[in-house]
């Protein structure tokens, strides 16, 4: 009988290594990256919103908001809020430079375009900040990986494959 170090060895010692090869992304479901991939990108590359609800000008002293619009997903819409001004926002939508909060809908209650909210808001709520995730040229993949149904989506939204 052998040792586990000396299985793994015997395994490393005889099994083939694959050579890397180039790949259509469409057909690289479950390969292995064979090298790094730096993502071209920052990750949100804008403000997100994490969640569907309402991007305002948050302030302590104000209980209650005027809604002035909405931005829907995927919009080049940007609003300036004022103080005590809110616009309706969705998951992944950009949160525009004068929103410092987004309220999660559940909280929100929302009558003839006054908004008041029956949880505690705070600077910063539920948005992630540009590059969060992954800051443009560093590793965004890494050699080994598999490439999965989540890494495909990151290289044809950056890469536009």
């Amino acid at each position: 009988m052998i040792s586990v170090k000396e299985a793994l060895q015997l395994i490393e010692k005889n099994c083939p290594v694959c050579q890397p090869e180039k790949r259509v992304l469409k057909d690289s479901l479950n390969y292995i990256l064979a090298e790094d991939v730096l993502s071209p990108i920052d990750m949100p590359p804008f403000r997100q919103s994490a969640m569907d609800g309402y991007a305002l000008n948050f302030d302590s002293e104000i209980s209650t908001y005027i809604l002035v619009g909405e931005i829907p997903a995927g919009s080049a819409e940007n609003f300036s809020l004022k103080k005590g001004e809110a616009v309706r926002i969705f998951t992944g939508s950009a949160v525009p430079e004068s929103a410092n909060c987004v309220a999660q809908q559940e909280i929100a209650v929302v009558e003839n375009n006054q908004i008041r909210f029956s949880a505690a808001l705070k600077s910063d709520m539920n948005i992630r900040n540009k590059g969060e995730q992954i800051l443009q040229n560093t590793v965004a993949l890494k050699k080994g990986d598999t490439l999965n149904p989540a890494a495909i989506g990151f290289f044809s939204h950056t890469w536009n494959n």
